[in-house]
């Protein structure tokens, strides 16, 4: 029996029939979320919004107190602060905590379901040597009672005493196997080190025989070299002083011909500079005697116009004799100012 191949139309209406909807992809995923929130446990989640605009960074703290407020945090902090959250079994707590008492401390044998008094004073002794404040606990009949955070306390103190306990034994097993393994290490070292310097020591005895037959040649060789080196340095030693010797009788030659012949250049320099100042001085002299002259003379003139403005003034009347001692001061003034600007040039002269 041949099957007959599907047509092209009952392909696609195959394929339209099989192609999922929204619908029904929409159920297949609440179901899967279903059978997921079925399988676990559910926890509620509260979201708080740190600002209005939901933007990074950016906290607004009122706004965070007050869905805190109304979502019932800050009420359900304060309940469990007040109250006591933690609650433990004083037979519990005692065979628990008891190592943070030492050894001093041995917990009582007994079968029953009651707690005696003892084990009362033990739970008593732990919690007065762990927590200080008795605010933060109460001790019950068959349990006790901590507040928000104080059973950890005492998980850490119990944390730390055995990390400690831990180190320490860690530290005695680590440093007996050390030891142990040191003791093995040496005793292997000290073999070791036997066998390796007697053989150092015939080495260095070889060495030695050597190195003495070495410093021995080295000696004779060395004291030859010396006596070449010296007679060569001999040689050119007295070569150098031979030419230094010359030089130096050439260089001081040289330097006293210098020295004469600037002594003869210096004596030329003075006997010029001594004519010269003579010649300056007998040039100011008469220069000197010239201005002498000429304000004698100015003087003697001076001196005319005065008598001549005397004989003037006797003709005149007292108005005019007053003009004419004006003049003659003025006239005065202005011969003392040119004997004055004739002796400053005179002293300029010099």
């Amino acid at each position: 029996v041949k099957v007959a191949a599907p047509t092209p139309k009952a392909t696609a209406q195959l394929q339209r029939r099989q192609a999922p909807t929204l619908t029904g992809v929409f159920k297949r995923s609440l179901a899967g979320l279903l059978s997921t929130l079925a399988e676990t446990e559910m926890h509620y989640i509260r979201c708080i919004k740190p600002n209005e605009a939901k933007q990074a960074w950016l906290f607004e703290a009122p706004m965070v107190l007050s869905q805190l407020r109304s979502c019932g945090v800050i009420e359900t902090i304060r309940i469990s602060k007040a109250g006591y959250p933690s609650r433990v079994p004083i037979r519990t707590f005692n065979e628990r905590y008891a190592v943070l008492l030492g050894d001093s401390i041995a917990l009582p044998a007994t079968s029953s379901d009651t707690v005696s008094a003892e084990e009362h004073d033990i739970c008593r002794l732990i919690l007065e040597t762990c927590l200080p404040d008795r605010g933060q606990y109460q001790v019950g009949l068959t349990k006790v009672f901590f507040r928000a955070g104080q059973w950890a306390i005492m998980e850490k103190k119990r944390s730390f005493l055995f990390e400690s306990s831990a180190v320490v034994m860690q530290k005695h097993c680590r440093g007996a196997l050390v030891r142990r393994s040191y003791h093995i290490m040496v005793a292997a070292a000290r073999t070791i080190q036997r066998w390796y310097r007697r053989r150092l020591f015939a080495r260095k005895l070889e060495l030695l025989r050597r190195m003495h037959a070495v410093r021995t040649i080295e000696r004779y060789y060395i004291a030859l070299q010396r006596r070449r080196r010296r007679e060569v340095e001999d040689k050119w030693a007295m070569f150098i002083q031979a030419r230094c010797r010359g030089f130096e009788a050439r260089r001081r030659l040289r330097q006293m011909i210098e020295d004469k012949r600037d002594m003869d250049a210096a004596r030329a320099r003075d006997e010029a500079d001594a004519a010269r100042r003579a010649a300056e001085n007998e040039r100011m002299r008469v220069e000197q005697a010239r201005k002498d002259a000429e304000s004698e003379r100015i003087r003697a003139a001076a001196q005319a116009a005065r008598a001549k403005a005397q004989a003037a003034a006797a003709s005149m009347g007292m108005g005019q004799h007053q003009a004419h001692s004006r003049q003659r001061s003025k006239a005065s003034l202005a011969d003392g100012s040119s004997s004055r600007d004739s002796i400053t040039q005179g002293s300029s002269d010099l």
